[in-house]
């Protein structure tokens, strides 16, 4: 079943107005085959009234033509054109052209003075279109009752049919063309708005605006309406889920912060196994809180997100914080990024992607950690490089996998890289891991435009 509409439209245009001049080419043919047989019932009267008036009465009574008529198809056998006098006392007249045939005509009428048209067979059993008149002559107890006919070979009538349907088609075919193409016209016009309508989605998906604006004709006002109220309780709905998240972090952090206290005092007083195992349940607990909780806010960024982000101080903002860390005052930081580079993130998402994937680096990096950005029509590809001892192959596969530490030596809880996953995913970006030829790691992300 096809879901376009320009095509059904297409489909039932073409449908339609085949159908249509189809059934006005019949009709047309039909009004010049009556237009036609009225010209010639015309023409046949006449002649009718000709030969009438060419009738005597021979002094022994018979039925004379004074004068011959004067088309000359009457005189050439089988002419075509053929007249036909009778009365009620069986005597027969008719036309050089019928030379030896008799016409067959149906029951006369009665009255006199009556003319009809009817359709017989002549001369070799041509069809032919008949005209009759009943006159009558003379008076008294000489009163005749005289049928004339007129008839003409419809082989004409055939042909100028014929030549007309031939001659009417190109101009059906043309006029065909010119309505599908102003049916075609008109469905651009009418779909126009459904197209800025899509266009104003396309703005909210882009993030380039948070409703729907514009003027739109009154049939649509009623979607427009709803979608922008969809958008306002989202919206609503986002600001009601952050709050939560806001409400639970504050809410288990003091718990979780006595929890912690009361694990160190238990190892001070020497009950260490219990506080260790106290100690490892709120780091464990700490831990999934802070993961879910980047989980939401990811969620919830990314459903009310309405413009991009610039990359160069997000980069900068976490690289002066993490030169302040133990792992990454010693190293070279290097970014190459120009001001004017966004991505489609939320600023905080971005700061979550980026500062989890620079804090890996500047952990395993032995001197240098670098940024890379490029741009092109198709978006963006952002490189972090560090020269650390890089990650086997059969490995990196592991490293965003939620928990997963690939040196225990080192601290952490295996969760950072994960959450980058996390955000890849919500977001539909690209990430590549792969070791440099001179050491060390290089991970890819790469931004649709």
């Amino acid at each position: 079943m096809m879901r376009s509409i320009r095509a059904r439209f297409v489909v039932l245009s073409l449908v339609s107005v085949g159908l249509l001049l189809v059934l006005a080419g019949f009709v047309f043919v039909d009004l010049f085959d009556r237009s036609l047989e009225r010209r010639v019932v015309e023409d046949l009267d006449r002649h009718t009234v000709e030969v009438i008036g060419n009738l005597r009465l021979a002094a022994n009574g018979d039925l004379i033509l004074s004068e011959k008529s004067q088309d000359p198809r009457f005189q050439e056998p089988l002419g075509g054109l053929y007249w036909q006098v009778t009365d009620d006392r069986s005597a027969l007249l008719r036309s050089p052209s019928l030379w030896d045939t008799q016409l067959a005509l149906p029951p006369p009428r009665p009255d006199p003075g009556a003319n009809r048209q009817y359709r017989i067979s002549g001369p070799e059993g041509a069809a032919l279109l008949a005209h009759e008149r009943v006159v009558s002559f003379g008076s008294g107890s000489d009163t005749r009752i005289v049928r004339t006919v007129v008839a003409m070979d419809t082989v004409g009538l055939v042909e100028a049919r014929r030549a007309f349907t031939v001659d009417i088609i190109p101009y059906l075919a043309i006029l065909a063309l010119l309505l599908v193409g102003l049916s075609l016209l008109q469905l651009n016009i009418g779909l126009r708005p459904l197209a800025r309508l899509n266009r104003g989605l396309h703005r909210v998906r882009s993030r380039q605006s948070e409703r729907l604006d514009g003027s739109f004709p009154t049939e649509l006002d009623a979607t427009v309406e709803a979608l922008n109220r969809l958008l306002d309780e989202q919206q609503k709905a986002i600001d009601k889920a952050r709050a939560r998240a806001a409400d639970l972090a504050h809410g288990l952090k003091t718990p979780l912060t006595v929890l912690s206290n009361d694990a160190q005092t238990l190892i001070e007083r020497g009950e260490t196994d219990l506080g260790v195992e106290l100690a490892h349940i709120a780091q464990v607990m700490q831990s999934h809180l802070q993961r879910e909780l980047s989980l939401s806010r990811i969620a919830t960024n990314r459903a009310s997100c309405r413009e991009d982000s610039f990359v160069a101080p997000t980069v900068a903002s976490i690289v002066r914080t993490l030169r302040r860390t133990p792992s990454g005052e010693y190293l070279d930081w290097t970014m190459d990024i120009r001001d004017d580079v966004k991505v489609p993130l939320d600023r905080q998402d971005l700061g979550e992607l980026l500062g989890n994937i620079l804090e890996n680096a500047s952990k395993w990096a032995k001197t240098s950690v670098s940024v890379t950005a490029r741009t092109s029509a198709t978006g963006s590809v952002l490189t972090i490089s560090d020269d650390g001892p890089g990650v086997a192959e059969d490995m990196r596969d592991r490293l965003t996998t939620r928990g997963a530490r690939l040196d225990m030596k080192m601290p952490g809880d295996g969760l950072g890289l994960s959450i980058v996953q996390e955000i890849v995913d919500a977001y539909g970006l690209q990430l590549a891991f792969r070791n440099r030829p001179q050491g060390g790691l290089e991970v890819e992300l790469r931004f649709q435009a």
